[in-house]
């Protein structure tokens, strides 16, 4: 089972803050059953889990009008949830239920694209056909490099594995 209390993070946070004795000890120990509950909620709830998701798209918006990076807030977003990721901060598993329910409905996301597409008539002639090349050869692209990151990570995880 995944402890946060188990990560290179949080056993670095304590030796920085000089985390010694009985004392500290025990806030550590009731730090350890309150962070445990939180992962089962988490674990246990897409809702929740889509709610982690969210926050870290919203820390990256956040630090995007703070600092005035040049990205896309998501972006941003991503790659904070990346480093919690590979810095051992939180398990992959705790968003499993809430990533494969936005999966599952992912084609309802563009429904709102597709009726303010018909609503603009300019766009049913030459230049609606020049845009819809363009989303195609970035579909098609997109899943294709898509395609070669999973086949990376695969590959990846067999050599790590074996």
């Amino acid at each position: 089972m995944y402890s946060i209390m188990e990560s290179k993070v949080f056993n670095q946070f304590i030796l920085v803050m000089g985390g010694e004795g009985l004392g500290f000890a025990l806030v550590k120990n009731e730090l350890s059953k309150g962070v445990r509950r939180i992962q089962i909620a988490i674990r246990r709830h897409a809702i929740l889990q889509i709610g982690v998701l969210v926050g870290a798209w919203a820390i990256g918006e956040w630090l995007v009008a703070k600092a005035g990076i040049p990205l896309p807030g998501g972006v941003i977003g991503f790659l904070v949830l990346a480093a919690c990721l590979f810095g051992g901060a939180v398990s992959p598993k705790w968003f499993s239920k809430g990533a494969s329910g936005l999966l599952d409905h992912l084609a309802l996301f563009f429904v709102p694209a597709m009726v303010a597409l018909v609503g603009r008539s300019e766009l049913m002639g030459s230049l609606g056909i020049k845009l819809l090349l363009i989303v195609l050869t970035g579909t098609v692209l997109v899943m294709g490099g898509t395609a070669l990151i999973v086949e990376i990570g695969f590959r990846w995880r067999a050599r790590l594995e074996s």
